[in-house]
C-alpha cells in the first residue's frame, strides 16, 4: 500500500541498516524510526556527520517489536523481511 502524499507520517524502517531508505522518508517529511540487528551498519547511521533524521534502535525483528499496537502508521523494509523464512 503507498502512504499517500501530503500528510507526515510516522513510520518504522525495518532493516534499516545506514539509514539510506529513512533518509527518503525524511525527503517526504515523514518521521521514521530505524531497526536493524547490525550495531556496526546502525554506527554508520548515526555518525555526527549523518544526514539521518530518525531515530535508531538496535533490535533482531525475529523477535518481536517492542512498540504498542498502533505506534505507527506504517512499515518499509527494504531487503530485510524476506531473511525471516526458515525452510
Amino acid at each position: 500500500m503507498a502512504i499517500p502524499p501530503g500528510k507526515p507520517r510516522l513510520l518504522l524502517d525495518i532493516g534499516a541498516g545506514t539509514g539510506i531508505s529513512g533518509n527518503v522518508l525524511s525527503e517526504y517529511e515523514h518521521m521514521w524510526v530505524g531497526c536493524d540487528i547490525s550495531r556496526g551498519m546502525l554506527d554508520v547511521a548515526a555518525t555526527p556527520d549523518g544526514d539521518n533524521e530518525g531515530d535508531l534502535i538496535h533490535s533482531d525483528m525475529g523477535h518481536g517489536f517492542p512498540f504498542r499496537p498502533g505506534t505507527f502508521d506504517g512499515a518499509v523494509s527494504i531487503s530485510a523481511i524476506q531473511w525471516l523464512c526458515s525452510v
